[in-house]
Protein backbone atom coordinates (compact mmCIF):
# COMPACT_ATOMS: atom_id res chain seq x y z
CA UNK A 1 0.00 0.00 0.00
CA UNK A 2 1.39 3.37 -0.63
CA UNK A 3 -0.08 6.35 1.59
CA UNK A 4 -0.55 9.85 -0.22
CA UNK A 5 -0.71 12.87 2.03
CA UNK A 6 -3.03 16.03 1.61
CA UNK A 7 -3.33 19.14 3.22
CA UNK A 8 -6.28 21.24 3.81
CA UNK A 9 -6.64 24.62 2.84
CA UNK A 10 -5.99 26.03 6.14
CA UNK A 11 -2.92 23.30 7.01
CA UNK A 12 -1.25 24.43 3.76
CA UNK A 13 -1.61 28.68 4.82
CA UNK A 14 0.19 27.80 8.41
CA UNK A 15 2.59 25.22 7.07
CA UNK A 16 3.62 27.73 4.26
CA UNK A 17 4.13 30.76 7.38
CA UNK A 18 6.65 28.69 9.40
CA UNK A 19 10.04 29.08 9.45
CA UNK A 20 11.74 26.68 7.28
CA UNK A 21 13.47 25.31 9.56
CA UNK A 22 10.56 23.98 11.33
CA UNK A 23 8.65 23.47 7.60
CA UNK A 24 11.65 20.74 7.25
CA UNK A 25 10.82 19.42 10.94
CA UNK A 26 7.35 18.90 10.38
CA UNK A 27 8.01 17.71 6.65
CA UNK A 28 10.40 14.50 8.13
CA UNK A 29 7.82 13.62 10.60
CA UNK A 30 5.80 13.58 7.77
CA UNK A 31 7.67 11.14 5.64
CA UNK A 32 8.25 8.97 9.19
CA UNK A 33 4.22 8.84 9.57
CA UNK A 34 4.19 7.62 5.82
CA UNK A 35 6.44 4.87 5.87
CA UNK A 36 4.71 3.50 9.11
CA UNK A 37 1.90 3.46 7.56
CA UNK A 38 3.21 1.32 3.99
CA UNK A 39 4.81 -0.64 6.32
CA UNK A 40 8.38 0.05 6.41
CA UNK A 41 9.15 2.22 9.59
CA UNK A 42 8.95 2.17 12.97
CA UNK A 43 5.83 4.04 14.68
CA UNK A 44 6.32 7.71 15.18
CA UNK A 45 4.45 9.38 18.26
CA UNK A 46 0.83 9.46 17.33
CA UNK A 47 -2.05 9.24 19.70
CA UNK A 48 -5.56 8.92 18.77
CA UNK A 49 -7.98 12.02 20.16
CA UNK A 50 -10.62 11.75 22.44
CA UNK A 51 -13.69 13.18 23.27
CA UNK A 52 -15.67 15.97 20.25
CA UNK A 53 -12.17 14.28 17.71
CA UNK A 54 -12.72 10.61 17.82
CA UNK A 55 -11.58 9.90 14.12
CA UNK A 56 -8.66 12.52 15.03
CA UNK A 57 -4.91 11.29 15.21
CA UNK A 58 -2.52 13.46 16.79
CA UNK A 59 1.31 13.08 15.28
CA UNK A 60 3.72 15.11 17.78
CA UNK A 61 6.55 16.74 15.74
CA UNK A 62 8.97 18.87 18.53
CA UNK A 63 6.86 21.86 19.47
CA UNK A 64 4.84 21.47 17.06
CA UNK A 65 0.94 19.04 16.14
CA UNK A 66 -0.43 18.12 13.17
CA UNK A 67 -3.77 16.47 13.84
CA UNK A 68 -4.88 14.05 10.81
CA UNK A 69 -6.92 11.70 9.50
CA UNK A 70 -7.08 8.49 7.92
CA UNK A 71 -9.23 8.12 4.84
CA UNK A 72 -12.34 5.89 4.72
CA UNK A 73 -13.44 2.77 3.49
CA UNK A 74 -9.13 2.00 2.99
CA UNK A 75 -9.07 5.14 0.74
CA UNK A 76 -5.16 5.69 1.34
CA UNK A 77 -5.26 9.35 2.30
CA UNK A 78 -3.70 10.55 5.34
CA UNK A 79 -5.21 14.75 5.32
CA UNK A 80 -3.50 16.93 7.59
CA UNK A 81 -6.51 18.94 9.14
CA UNK A 82 -4.44 21.55 11.41
CA UNK A 83 -0.67 21.83 12.58
CA UNK A 84 -0.70 24.12 15.56
CA UNK A 85 1.88 25.09 18.41
CA UNK A 86 1.87 23.55 21.51
CA UNK A 87 1.84 26.45 23.23
CA UNK A 88 -1.39 27.25 21.78
CA UNK A 89 -2.52 23.74 22.71
CA UNK A 90 -5.71 22.07 21.23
Amino acid sequence: MSYSLRLNRHSEKVYNALPLCVQNQLKKSLKALIAYFDGTGSMPDIKKMKGKYPDVFRLRSGNYRMLFKLGANGIEIIEIIDIISRQKGY
